[in-house]
């Protein structure tokens, strides 16, 4: 996985995952109930339009770009069209399972990381004396200038 901040994604899913069903909530009521009838029923369409200018729609679609992209770093093979806003009723359907796999996944983390531990030593490159961190440092940008190295 690329380098993620998994607190803060798992912050921005959860905030996902709340106005998918929110929204999804506003359009059961405008299409209607079977439970309350004096609600009335309408058709899907007039739902769909209905949920579509509640304004957790517009929070799905500011923060749908952040979802995709933390999708894209957690699973590079993920499709990030699971996620776009397509239904033919209620316009976010199927989003839901897929935003709940993702946190799921972010849930995780910590625990794939101990299971899937690397085998190679692990260093704080801050605890390095300045020596060591000045040279890797030159060493890296002369690598990435074409120098081919030492």
């Amino acid at each position: 996985m690329n380098s993620v901040n998994v607190e803060l994604a798992k912050e921005q899913v959860a905030k996902f995952l709340r106005l998918l069903k929110d929204n999804l909530g506003f359009y059961e009521i405008a299409f209607g109930n079977p439970q309350r009838p004096e609600l009335g029923q309408r058709s899907a369409s007039r739902a769909r339009s209905a949920a579509a200018k509640d304004p957790t729609h517009t929070g799905l679609l500011r923060l749908h770009p952040l979802i995709e992209e933390i999708a894209g770093a957690v699973d590079p093979s993920v499709d990030r069209d699971r996620f776009k806003p397509r239904g033919k009723a209620w316009l976010w359907a199927g989003v839901i399972a897929h935003a709940e796999r993702l946190a799921g996944i972010l849930d995780q983390q910590e625990t794939r990381d101990a299971i899937f531990e690397s085998s190679g030593p692990r260093l704080q490159a801050d605890r390095l004396h300045r020596w060591v961190w000045d040279a890797a440092k030159m060493n890296h940008a002369g690598f990435c200038r074409g120098s081919g190295g030492p």
